[in-house]
């Protein structure tokens, strides 16, 4: 009887197969008989059409003509420039916008700490290695995990990246965040009197801004969604508390402005109307989406809030809006739903100290 072949285990069982990569997922063999996939909230990687295989996202800002710009990510190059912002997408859509009244400041990009490394390693250890059960592993095998571990954190570590405008406004401070193909600008105000509207003016050609329950989007002439800008919140600083809602307006030019809260009379129902109507008129006009968005905190939310606050506003590629969408509850505050973030939120189950007892919350909208 012919013998079966026998798996060494001195082998080393330790590599990414790359080839079942997807734009957010990873998969590994992590043992003679262990095969582990991984998925992200956030875009890992993206297509390259030359090779068809996907490549890891890089977004590390390095300096370009006029401020900073991402290093690798075919799916959304993302330009930070003096007072200017900008977005092309891998279809080429642009957006950009500038911040009325804003310091012409050039942005400055934020490094990860020694500290945030250490965390990622140990963290893509656990993720890599921690379910598996205690067992005999050679100074090779040893080897070759401690490394890929640390190609893992520092891979993911490069999915996001961060720029600050010191001084954008008096008091005020804009930080740009990158994860993926999302980008978040979140405005720090340090005082109560900092605190000002912010108008942002967008440009986007062959883009029309639409509304439904998501909130904003920018969709394109077959109505197809290529941007989405998640509802803005406002947070103060003190540790846990919850996200406020913030009004927003939108103005086309001098023609229409429409305010977001709800509408209740037959008059404000009549001059809703007609605004759609110029809204339409004003699409058909023009093969080109310029618009501004002003953003204004509220009052009453202001007059106990414990500063700094924040405000946040978003802007995300369609493909994003489409990974994995979490939340988390704890027994400090039973009452309350925390929307998830970029970072895994199950981690949060490990050093829950703070929160008391914590449940996590996903939903899966890919295959």
């Amino acid at each position: 009887m012919r013998a079966a072949n026998r798996i060494d285990m001195t082998d080393v069982f330790s590599s990414e197969e790359m080839k079942l990569r997807t734009p957010w997922s990873k998969s590994f063999q992590v043992s003679p008989y262990t095969h582990l996939r991984m998925s992200f909230g956030s875009q890992i990687h993206f297509l390259n059409p030359a090779t068809e295989l996907y490549d890891s996202i890089d977004n590390t800002l390095i300096p370009c003509e006029g401020g900073l710009r991402n290093k690798a990510n075919g799916d959304m190059r993302m330009e930070l420039l003096r007072n200017i912002i900008s977005i092309t997408h891998a279809k080429g859509y642009r957006l950009s916008w500038r911040i009325e009244g804003a310091d012409q400041v050039e942005p400055k990009a934020v490094e990860y700490s020694e500290a945030d490394r250490e965390t990622a390693v140990r963290n893509a250890k656990e993720d890599l290695y921690g379910h598996l059960k205690e067992q005999h592993t050679t100074e090779t095998q040893q080897k070759a995990r401690e490394a890929m571990a640390e190609d893992l954190a520092d891979e993911l570590l490069r999915v996001g990246s961060r720029a600050v405008y010191p001084g954008i406004f008096p008091g005020t401070d804009l930080t740009c965040v990158l994860s993926g193909t999302s980008f978040k600008d979140q405005f720090v105000f340090e005082t109560r009197e900092s605190v000002r509207p912010v108008t942002f003016s967008f440009d986007c050609e062959g883009l029309y801004l639409k509304e439904d329950e998501r909130g904003l989007s920018l969709v394109n002439e077959a109505d197809e969604t290529v941007y989405i800008l998640p509802a803005p919140f406002c947070t103060e600083s003190k540790a846990g508390k919850e996200q406020q809602p913030v009004r927003y307006t939108i103005q086309y030019g001098q023609e229409k402005e429409e305010e977001t809260e709800e509408k209740e009379t037959a008059e404000k129902a009549e001059e809703e109307k007609k605004a759609q109507e110029v809204e339409e008129e004003a699409k058909t006009a023009n093969k080109h989406a310029s618009f501004r968005l002003t953003y204004t905190l509220p009052d009453a939310w202001l007059e106990t809030a414990v500063f700094p606050v924040t405000l946040d506003p978003a802007v995300v590629t369609y493909n994003a809006q489409c990974a994995i969408q979490d939340a988390w509850t704890c027994s400090r505050e039973p009452d309350t739903v925390h929307p998830g973030s970029w970072s895994n939120i199950a981690r949060l189950t490990r050093n829950s100290g703070n929160w008391g007892n914590c449940n996590c919350f996903y939903r899966f909208d890919n295959d």
